[in-house]
């Protein structure tokens, strides 16, 4: 029996080795199995968050991978269909926004010709004919009557 026991011992180690060897082999495949789909995931949100929407991961199986891979293609077309939303939007937002700036704009510009038309003096109640424009800032016009120098604004 002595002769055996080293054989014995050889074999059980050789044994042990080999099982830890598989189970390392084993261990080292459920993790990638589980890892790169979450990896996928994870790239995946990084091209979102970076503008890229409507983004999908393909994971196949069962279980709570597959489970997230799917709830996130949804999250990811929700995502796209509601930025698409969001633009069409802001570009009608955009269109009614400046058709009311050309408006204003064009309100402005032919309120500030009607003015251009009617002097100040016109306003004031005194006959265009009468009415000249002051040489110097204080100066009031000479041929103005009396009781019209007082209405009017200095220049």
């Amino acid at each position: 029996m002595s002769n055996r026991w080293p054989i014995c011992v050889n074999l059980v180690t050789t044994t042990a080795a080999a099982a830890a060897f598989a189970a390392l082999l084993l261990t080292v495949w459920f993790s990638r199995r589980i890892a790169r789909p979450i990896q996928e995931v994870t790239l995946a949100a990084e091209r979102i968050a970076a503008g890229k929407y409507g983004e999908k991961v393909y994971a196949a199986g069962q279980g709570e991978i597959d489970r997230l891979a799917r709830t996130f293609n949804h999250m990811s077309q929700r995502l796209s269909q509601q930025i698409s939303q969001l633009e069409e939007d802001q570009a009608q937002l955009r269109a009614i926004l400046s058709g009311m700036v050309e408006g204003v704009g064009g309100a402005r510009r032919r309120t500030a010709h009607r003015l251009r038309q009617r002097p100040r003096q016109a306003v004031a109640g005194i006959p265009l004919d009468q009415c000249r424009r002051p040489q110097a800032v204080g100066r009031r016009p000479a041929a103005l009557p009396a009781r019209s120098r007082a209405t009017l604004p200095l220049v």
